[in-house]
């Protein structure tokens, strides 16, 4: 991955559309690519439960940089 390039701000801005039944566990996923498959950046949002993640896979481990938590601004439409 990139160590040369230091970003003091960065923004990914996407609107989704998803059919999903209450309470399932339907998520939309954001994969930021490093060098390979096994070395990724994965944003995960759960539009149901309103709420997101950060995880890294870092040669086959997974991390968790940002826990499952909520954010005003995932909505589920009614």
């Amino acid at each position: 991955m990139n160590q040369a390039g230091l970003y003091n701000d960065y923004e990914v801005c996407a609107v989704f559309t998803t059919e999903a039944p209450e309470g399932a566990g339907t998520y939309v996923a954001v994969d930021v690519w490093g060098t390979d498959a096994d070395n990724v950046y994965e944003v995960d949002v759960l539009p149901v439960s309103g709420s997101y993640a950060v995880y890294r896979f870092q040669n086959k481990t997974m991390l968790k940089p940002v826990s499952l938590r909520g954010r005003e601004g995932i909505e589920r439409d009614e």
